[in-house]
């Protein structure tokens, strides 16, 4: 492993399998007073005395984390012996902690000079070739050490990150199958491969491994709930939908079953099926917020709003600390021209978490579209944008401020900052009117015209095109 605030690609391999497998027998930070006493030594009697002295001081730091001291002292102890494979082994080390990857290669290929088959040696030589991404050597060495070790799975495990590195994922799914074998821990084992499978973009093969975990046991309704997930992922929400029916039919305990398949359906725009689905939730797992929430989105985008706000205010009282259900509130008192009670809305969501940026955001927009304390929502909209500044939403609200404001210059930079990420016809309505009152006529049209062609029915669009 590497120093506490580093990390190795291909070595979490070896953390997220091999500490399932074998409890940490992966490679690790060597202990610089590890027992070499049934190895052979270089030359024998006792080391020279000046070399013990820096060897002993370099062990004390570096069990202190002083790495910087402790390889000043393994160098000095290198001037009084040379022949010292544990002394060029503790160099490299701490070369290696220290970042310095180079001089870490240089110490260790010295002590492999002098004992050619440790695999300690071998191992630390590995985990340096990873990290300077040398994966035909690195793949060599490890090798080398699954020959010596067949029964070691860390080494078979690091084979297979570098399989992945190369390529050759194909070889490293063979490896996985391999490791969890008859393993009373098989299902973890496979389960965890597949999730390295999907970091480095191998959705296929994961699907692979749960198709397998799935055959060995039918009943496994996580298992068809994460092959869903990896669907949803791959963009296949029909696929997906099938495996989120199953897992929920063999558990219907699981919350998480119901708001992943509603919020595909209601992607998919079929609100019906996700209304129906979240109900069954509900009374399957009472007591969830997130299901409540999730149902009061739903009948908003079906315009129940007033049934929608029952299930959005249960969810504030059954879980006081999150905003998703302020936000939906506020956009349904927005709809029904509620203005002072979607004002109130969005301060009680703030009161929650004034760190919020589409809370902030929202309350900033509905503040401009009223006309008020706009310097307010100006400071809002400015800590959303720190918040997320490429956000299209929120380079909108900004522009739209400053329009409220007359700062028309201004105003027109943040709109087409905001249409760079987003062609939302609002934002061409917001840039044309913009324009127009800065005395740009024909830009105006332009961007009325540019806005109908991603909304040809638009009638606000329409209508302003037809005023000149």
């Amino acid at each position: 492993m590497t120093s506490d605030n580093k990390s190795i690609p291909v070595s979490v391999l070896a953390v997220l399998i091999t500490a399932l497998i074998i409890g940490g027998c992966a490679w690790h930070k060597p202990s610089a007073v590890e027992d070499y006493s049934d190895r052979p030594k270089p030359h024998s009697g006792m080391p020279p005395r000046r070399a013990l002295e820096h060897f002993i001081n370099a062990c004390a730091f570096e069990e202190g984390r002083a790495y910087q001291l402790a390889l000043r002292e393994y160098r000095r102890a290198l001037l009084f012996d040379s022949t010292s494979a544990e002394l060029h082994f503790g160099a490299a080390r701490n070369y290696y902690i220290l970042d310095m990857f180079d001089s870490a290669a240089v110490e260790i290929q010295r002590a492999l000079k002098i004992e050619p088959h440790n695999p300690d040696a071998i191992e630390l030589l590995g985990e340096i070739r990873l990290e300077q991404e040398d994966w035909e050597a690195a793949e060599s060495l490890y090798c080398e050490l699954s020959g010596q070790f067949p029964e070691e799975t860390a080494y078979q495990v690091q084979l297979a990150g570098i399989y992945i590195k190369t390529g050759r994922a194909e070889s490293a799914l063979d490896i996985f199958f391999k490791i969890a074998g008859e393993s009373a821990q098989r299902r973890e084992i496979l389960e965890r491969s597949a999730a390295l499978l999907i970091v480095n973009e191998y959705p296929e093969l994961a699907l692979r491994i749960f198709h397998r975990i799935i055959d060995e046991n039918p009943e496994d309704a996580r298992a068809l709930y994460t092959t869903g997930t990896i669907f949803a992922e791959m963009d296949a929400p029909d696929s997906a939908l099938v495996y989120f029916k199953e897992a929920i039919q063999k558990d219907s305990s699981n919350a998480q079953y119901y708001l992943y398949a509603s919020f595909l359906l209601n992607q998919k725009g079929d609100y019906q099926q996700s209304e129906s689905l979240l109900l069954k939730g509900i009374r399957a797992v009472p007591d969830q917020p997130r299901l409540y929430n999730l149902l009061g989105s739903t009948l908003q985008r079906q315009g129940k709003y007033e049934e929608a706000l029952e299930w959005l205010y249960k969810s504030i009282a059954t879980d006081s600390l999150s905003t998703s259900p302020y936000v939906t509130i506020g956009f349904i008192y927005d709809e029904l021209d509620s203005v002072d009670r979607a004002i109130e809305i969005y301060e009680a969501a703030l009161k929650v978490d004034s760190t919020d940026a589409l809370v902030m955001n929202n309350y900033a927009y509905i503040l401009a579209e009223t006309n008020i304390r706009l310097e307010e929502a100006l400071r809002l909209s400015a800590k959303s944008l720190e918040a997320e500044p490429d956000n299209p939403s929120y380079l909108d609200t900004m522009g739209w401020l400053l329009f409220r404001m007359k700062d028309y210059s201004e105003a027109e930079k943040y709109m087409r900052k905001a249409l760079e990420f987003s062609q939302n016809p609002i934002m061409y309505i917001h840039l044309g009117d913009i324009l127009r009152e800065s005395g740009q006529e024909e830009e105006a049209l332009e961007a009325y015209r540019q806005g109908l062609q991603f909304a040809p029915d638009d009638l606000d669009l329409k209508q302003r095109l037809e005023v000149r």
